[in-house]
């Protein structure tokens, strides 16, 4: 691929005392990812530094300002900095600034991507520990998308292998997923799949509905979510157009979503679908963030502070991000162009 024709891709650290910056630099020492696309990093360069040192790896670091100053070298990172970290942070921990670090990184890649500088984004992984630390009023890295952007309802695509996996709520407890479930959010849920599905190239998405209970309720004799929410929903995304299937028993819809029943799963709360993507290949799952105006994929990493600093942080999932920037980037771009 000519230099000219590879996306230019914003990529924000995570969280500085965390994976996120040692896998960005293990990705973008991959071979595969600098034929692939041109990166820039939205950090700061103390971070990009203090990772350097953990992971042995070395780059020039050019800071940027604009992209028509851009020189893509691999043996360059082009960084637009936030001036948030200016020394070493203690790896491993939760602290205010790295959430702060956080917000700041994201809102300038923001910026850039929904100006059209750069054609995609991906994202480290963030704690939320720090979030909260840092006093940013928002859940995670999807909540802060959405409210950057004014995006209403955006939902997450976990994609690995085969399988795609649309998850219908956030984390929350347990015993709060039953009193989540109502036919509109659910068919808004189908509609933004069926959307996100068409956006990376799929004409008619094949769509299915996990259900809740054990056996899929078993006609009411496990619950009756099936037959009062989640029935109800499938057949009104259907006149609504869409190709839904379900409620199935989510012990076999995802067997089924692998043998190529269906394009999509929406599981009905965050373990059901991430249980399933995990299972399949826990380190190439990724999770693209459906709704937004532009393209956003993130690392899924599940433990950003606990093996940061080690060295140890496997950058397949980061690689994975870039690599799928590349493959749906234009198909994405052509859709937004006629959807809006």
């Amino acid at each position: 691929m000519n230099q000219s024709e590879k996306p230019i891709i914003a990529v924000t650290l995570g969280d500085p005392a965390g994976v996120g910056p040692e896998i960005t630099l293990k990705a973008l020492k991959n071979e595969q990812v600098q034929q692939a696309v041109r990166p820039v990093v939205f950090g700061d360069a103390q971070v990009l530094r203090q990772a350097m040192d953990i992971t042995g790896l070395r780059f020039n670091l050019q800071p940027l300002q604009r992209i028509d100053q851009a020189v893509f070298e691999p043996s360059t990172i082009l960084v637009v900095e936030s001036d948030m970290i200016n020394a070493p942070v203690q790896m491993g921990a939760a602290q205010d600034l790295c959430g702060r670090a956080v917000f700041s990184y994201l809102a300038n890649a923001v910026d850039w991507t929904m100006s059209g500088i750069t054609q995609a984004m991906v994202s480290a992984p963030v704690s939320r520990e720090s979030l909260r630390a840092g006093h940013i009023p928002y859940w995670d890295q999807t909540e802060i998308l959405a409210k950057l952007t004014q995006t209403e309802t955006p939902i997450s695509l976990l994609m690995t292998g085969p399988l795609r996996i649309l998850l219908y709520a956030r984390p929350m407890p347990f015993r709060q997923v039953a009193e989540h479930l109502s036919v509109d959010r659910l068919v808004a849920a189908l509609q933004r799949g069926d959307q996100g599905m068409r956006q990376l190239g799929v004409e008619r998405p094949r769509l299915a509905v996990a259900a809740l209970n054990p056996c899929g309720g078993e006609k009411g004799l496990l619950g009756d979510e099936e037959a009062a929410l989640l029935a109800p929903a499938v057949a009104q995304a259907c006149r609504l157009g869409l190709n839904v299937k379900g409620p199935a028993p989510a012990d076999l819809v995802f067997c089924h979503a692998l043998a190529g029943m269906y394009d999509a799963v929406l599981a009905l709360y965050y373990d059901q679908g991430r249980i399933a993507a995990f299972c399949y290949d826990c380190q190439r799952t990724i999770e693209l963030t459906l709704g937004l105006p532009f393209l956003h994929i993130a690392a899924d990493y599940g433990t950003v502070l606990e093996d940061a600093g080690k060295n140890m942080a496997d950058p397949v999932g980061m690689i994975e991000c870039l690599l799928a920037c590349s493959r749906y980037g234009q198909t994405a771009r052509e859709f937004f162009k006629k959807n809006t």
